[in-house]
């Protein structure tokens, strides 16, 4: 049997696709669940100059698989660091942000992002949604998840967050529907 191991050590570090072989490696590695094999491998994988946003994000979400969310949160941010326009990586700090327990980070976070990419549904919802859940400033969940729905209107988590939203606030005939189309 050829380990993931023996498919990665291949391929010479002198190679040009040393880089594609660490990113594949990485990605296989948090699909087997073998977590600290992938997040070794996905630090050799970021110091290489060939490294790019996407990387960033790959090694983030193995440590958010491993429920490692501090160090998920921290490598998203040395990533937005090296590419301030990708704005996932904002999000996605932001994701972890919450899941790591700093709710207020998150808010912080998803503003951020909504300010640098308005257009940005994912943070619209995602910031929405999360006022909806706590049944707080539902009025201004209600914007954000409105102009996310005006993005991509025939989301269905989008819908379901509208719906929320609609229910936190009792007005469940306007609720229903939503959710039922949702």
């Amino acid at each position: 049997t050829v380990t993931v191991a023996a498919i990665s050590m291949a391929v010479p570090d002198t190679s040009p696709f040393r880089f594609h072989a660490d990113f594949r490696t990485v990605v296989i590695l948090k699909q087997l669940k073998r977590f600290d094999e992938a997040a070794a491998m996905a630090k050799q994988m970021l110091a290489s100059n060939q490294a790019d946003w996407d990387a960033w994000g790959i090694a983030a979400g193995v440590f958010a698989d491993a429920e490692r969310f501090d160090d998920a949160v921290s490598t998203v941010e040395d990533g937005y660091k090296k590419f301030p326009e990708r704005h996932r990586l904002l999000f996605l700090k932001g994701v972890y942000q919450e899941k790591a327990g700093d709710r207020d980070g998150c808010v912080e976070t998803m503003r951020r992002v909504i300010v640098a990419d308005p257009t940005n549904s994912s943070a619209l919802n995602y910031l929405g949604y999360l006022f909806a859940e706590k049944g707080e400033n539902l009025e201004e969940a209600e914007k954000l998840i409105s102009r996310a729905l005006e993005l991509k209107p025939d989301d269905g988590f989008y819908l379901d967050s509208l719906g929320w939203v609609l229910y936190q606030r009792g007005d469940y005939d306007k609720a229903l529907p939503m959710l039922e189309k949702a």
